[in-house]
């Protein structure tokens, strides 16, 4: 498959990071070198899907996308 958009040092705010789709989605752009904010209801959950993507790669944030002040605090941390 072709690179058609370089990620590399690009940030990439995933919802729903802490399984399934977003689990998988986290390491295609890891692998492609995007740098990740994981947020998921589950604060658990992301940690366990940005600890092996390594330190300085994923960061795993607690959010729920049905909060708007959630939501707004993940993308301040993020920031």
């Amino acid at each position: 498959m072709r690179d058609r958009y370089g990620l590399a040092g690009k940030v990439v705010l995933i919802t729903g990071a802490g399984g399934g789709l977003g689990s998988c989605l986290a390491q295609v752009l890891a692998a492609r070198g995007a740098r990740l904010a994981l947020v998921d209801i589950d604060g658990g959950a992301a940690q366990r899907v940005a600890a092996p993507l390594g330190e300085g790669t994923a960061l795993a944030l607690h959010g729920d996308v049905t909060d708007l002040a959630s939501m707004q605090a993940a993308v301040r941390e993020a920031i």
